[in-house]
């Protein structure tokens, strides 16, 4: 180790490096290490020796330490370019004015900087009567060295307040600046930044991160233009009052109970049906016979009810909104016919029409038990893109039909994922064409959203109303929860534990951080039967068969059983009819023997309304009932006429 004496102290003083040379070959190595701000002060010129001076002079025997420069600046100097190049000036510690007046230890004024000293490394010019401090006299050696700028830059020889390159904020205090790049000036305190930063305890209350932050010195064009535009950041700013949005719906919703239609008719707890109207009976167009009200334990323990409980793999589902009852109270058909007919309170009072609704303003839509001239009674609804045979409300002119949940849109919500701004409600037309929700990155393709103006941010109706704050099921103690981002610490990748495949957790996801276990989101509903996942098929952030209630059952010609209305799998094979796979499909199954076929191969072929809405909603929620043997012979009928029909239209020139 380098050894120098210097006449200011008396023991030898070793050279220390403070940035050691790094193998070339070496990897992940930073290009500018940063020590705790310094490693000490100077004796000489009182100031900290920091990282960028690259190494100092330390004693080992004693807390005494000096720059290199300072330690190696000669006793007099020559030629300085801040005073007459024929003047020498001397070196002194002392106050060096030899007037009678003045004595060595007071206070006296640097000629370069103006700032007073005392007790203070100065040089002097006899001739003159002229002072100037170490630091002064050094200037032109106190140059760094960093990563964020490709030129050395020199120290400015006056402390200024003056805007820094490195963070845009105004400073007060020293500088450094490039001589080439005039533009170019940072604070000594941005320049010492540390390069690795863990901050283990939130900052405001507002964010913390477990991993080490790595220090950058330029952001991609989109992070320029926040920087140098800001916009309104969403959780710092918020940019609504509480007091003016009272209804504001505040998604997610936190369970698979809730849904659109009761924040919509129910305001709070208060306005469910009061319990002294126990058994009380409703007549509701929805449905031929009385609904009773089912509002106490005792009424469910008599009529054989268990409300809906994915712990316990039972499902009850609402005719009207095919989401869970998992609550009293509730209406249902106690006829022996339908005892599965079943509608949640607020179901209830769904009104017959609705005006305005904003995917079709210009006519009124109607509710309809089932929609008409749809088999089954499903249809698609014009929304969410998601199939549905619950209630819905259509145009019949227009062929246009949304399921009950999305004939009640709001006009702006909030929600968890970008907290404290409005999210306001937009038709997605041609012109966002391919700009992707932040939730599922699907592209927005003439659909309605939701989306923040000052942010950017963009939701789509399935995501923003369809996936709960929180899920439970069968395969695990513990709550579900929707996640908006990757999980802090992940120990390997992501896997769905339904349908087993790898997924990217920068989409949302649900996730147990008792268990480490993770799913897609369209997966996380299937807690009854799990190999009916359907992610892998359709690529959709909701599961494809959220609103569609199975169950119900039909007979059909050419075969002896009744068959049931339920979803595909892979143990179901192949369809009897056409021969393709019955997996991630609506299909009619027979529960005696090995007989299924599509729900597409046994639907009527004309769009002519053989059987009516009313009729095959009796068949999905009337098990016993088979298709009348009338009905039947008009189909046979009809579809001899259109045989006959397609052959002389082929026989045609």
């Amino acid at each position: 180790m380098e050894q120098f004496v210097h006449f200011s102290h008396n023991h030898p003083l070793n050279l220390v490096q403070l940035q050691p040379n790094h193998n070339e070959e070496e990897e992940d190595v930073d290009d500018f290490v940063v020590e705790d701000h310094h490693v000490g002060q100077c004796n000489m010129c009182k100031e900290d020796i920091c990282s960028f001076h690259l190494c100092y002079y330390t004693c080992k025997n004693c807390n005494y330490s000096l720059h290199k420069f300072c330690a190696e600046i000669p006793k007099t100097l020559q030629d300085h370019p801040l005073h007459d190049p024929n003047h020498n000036l001397t070196l002194s510690e002392r106050f060096q004015d030899p007037h009678p007046s003045f004595h060595s230890d007071q206070e006296w004024t640097c000629g370069v900087c103006n700032r007073k000293r005392k007790n203070f490394f100065n040089y002097h010019c006899s001739i003159c009567k002229f002072n100037m401090d170490i630091i002064c006299a050094t200037m032109s050696q106190q140059k760094m060295d960093h990563p964020s700028h490709h030129h050395r830059l020199q120290r400015n020889l006056k402390k200024l307040v003056s805007s820094c390159n490195a963070c845009g904020h105004e400073h007060d205090g020293t500088f450094y600046h490039c001589t080439t790049c005039y533009w170019f000036w940072i604070h000594q305190d941005c320049a010492l930044l540390p390069t690795k930063l863990l901050i283990q305890q939130p900052t405001n209350d507002n964010f913390t991160h477990s991993h080490p932050l790595t220090l950058t010195y330029s952001f991609p064009d989109i992070d320029q233009e926040a920087k140098f535009y800001p916009r309104c950041r969403g959780k710092i700013c918020k940019n609504f009052k509480d007091d003016d949005h009272p209804n504001l719906l505040r998604c997610p919703f936190p369970d698979e109970s809730y849904n659109l239609l009761k924040h919509h008719f129910i305001k709070n707890d208060k306005d469910f049906v009061a319990k002294e109207n126990h058994g009380e009976k409703l007549k509701h167009l929805t449905h031929n016979h009385p609904l009773v009200l089912l509002d106490k334990q005792t009424s469910l323990n008599k009529n054989s009810i268990l409300l809906h409980n994915p712990l316990k793999k039972i499902q009850l589902l609402c005719d009207g909104c095919v989401k869970p009852i998992t609550k009293i109270p509730f209406y249902m058909c106690v006829r022996h016919p339908c005892r599965g007919f079943v509608l949640h309170e607020w179901c209830a009072r769904l009104p017959g029409k609705i005006k305005d609704h904003p995917g079709h303003p210009n006519h009124t839509l109607f509710l309809m038990p089932n929609v008409t001239r749809k088999f089954f009674g499903v249809f698609g609804c014009k929304i969410c893109m998601l199939p549905s045979n619950g209630f819905a409300y259509g145009c019949k002119t227009c062929e246009y039909y949304v399921d009950v949940n999305c004939a009640f849109l709001p006009k702006e919500i909030t929600h968890e994922a970008h907290p404290d701004h409005l999210l306001l409600r937009i038709d997605a037309s041609s012109s966002l064409s391919e700009t992707p929700c932040n939730a599922c990155g699907y592209y927005l393709i003439n659909c309605i959203a939701f989306y923040c103006p000052s942010c950017d941010f963009y939701l789509d109706i399935e995501c923003a109303f369809m996936l709960p704050r929180m899920i439970r099921h069968k395969y695990d103690d513990h709550p579900l929860t929707l996640r908006y981002d990757p999980v802090e610490n992940h120990p390997n990748d992501y896997f769905c534990e339904i349908c087993e495949d790898e997924f990217n957790p920068e989409s949302w996801f649900y996730h147990c951080s008792f268990c480490v276990q993770s799913m897609h989101t369209a997966c996380a509903p299937l807690i009854f039967q799990c190999e009916q996942a359907v992610y892998t098929h359709y690529k959709r952030c909701i599961f494809y068969f959220v609103n569609v209630k199975f169950g119900g059952t039909i007979v059909i010609k050419g075969h002896r059983h009744r068959l049931t209305f339920a979803q595909g799998i892979e143990c179901h094979g192949k369809c009897n009819h056409c021969g393709e796979k019955l997996q991630y499909r609506m299909i009619f199954k027979c529960l005696k023997c090995k007989y299924a076929v599509h729900y597409e191969c046994r639907r009527p072929v004309t769009p002519t309304a053989l059987v009516t809405g009313q009729d095959f909603a009796k068949f999905l929620h009337m098990p016993t009932i088979e298709i009348p043997s009338r009905i039947m012979k008009k189909q046979r009928i009809l579809s001899k006429q259109i045989k006959k029909k397609k052959h002389a239209y082929n026989a045609l020139p």
